[in-house]
């Protein structure tokens, strides 16, 4: 079961494969066109459609990934991840109101944030053709992402992944299936973006001066940074190695 349970209790059905008409049709709702405009000025590199459903109307998302018993609830600007059968455990039923109970808990509220917007803000987006690197996950396209909200300025590479993932899930809901079998297989969310995406974790200069990879599956922009970075002496792990070595 995948879609959204509104602050009214209400379900709405939203599959990966129409979860984006699904958003865009609340954004467009007459009801929601003002406050979407505005905050779709903050967006430019990725669509704001699931943002201003999950972020701005604090609908709850159930089903992330390929998870149908996890439930993620905005805290504070970031989505928190509650499983299911713990509120059925501590209220007895699933709805709205007690998954926001839930987001204020003690416990949840030192759980550290699941998905954060993709706000250029948010992302600080940059070109890897840009002189100044920072410690950041670069995606097939060359650019430099890092998410912040619940970090400080390090940022995490694992939320900015999760963040992304269901980013290319929403665009592109044929990847699903391919997710779910690479994580039968044993492989990791992580995991997915480096090999199957082509995506980079990148620590700068200044911090360790390494790259993890997945593979040779990059684009040439990609590839051209990774041999330049090799140059200047950065350490380069490819994990794909480590990973069949683990299958067999």
């Amino acid at each position: 079961m995948t879609g959204f349970i509104t602050p009214e209790n209400q379900f709405i059905d939203a599959e990966y494969s129409n979860l984006q008409e699904v958003c865009k049709k609340i954004c467009e709702d007459l009801r929601n066109q003002q406050e979407f405009l505005k905050f779709s000025k903050g967006y430019t590199n990725f669509s704001p459609y699931f943002d201003f459903v999950v972020f701005h109307l604090n609908y709850a998302f159930i089903g992330p990934f390929i998870e149908e018993k996890v439930i993620l609830a905005n805290r504070d600007g970031s989505l928190i991840r509650i499983e299911m059968d713990d509120l059925t455990e501590k209220y007895g039923t699933v709805n709205y109101q007690n998954i926001m109970k839930s987001v204020s808990l003690p416990y949840y509220q030192m759980l550290l944030p699941y998905i954060n917007p993709c706000s250029d803000k948010e992302l600080r987006c940059q070109s890897i053709t840009n002189s100044r690197l920072y410690s950041s996950v670069i995606t097939s396209q060359g650019m430099m992402v890092m998410s912040t909200t619940g970090f400080g300025r390090r940022g995490s590479h694992g939320v900015t992944n999760l963040t992304l993932l269901n980013r290319i899930l929403i665009e592109h809901p044929e990847m699903v299936s391919e997710l779910q079998l690479y994580i039968q297989n044993g492989g990791s969310y992580d995991y997915f973006l480096l090999e199957v995406c082509g995506y980079l974790h990148f620590v700068s200069k200044k911090e360790c001066a390494l790259i993890i990879k997945g593979g040779e599956n990059h684009s040439p922009i990609v590839q051209e940074f990774l041999s330049d970075r090799e140059i200047e002496g950065y350490k380069v792990v490819d994990i794909s190695k480590k990973r069949r070595e683990r299958i067999a």
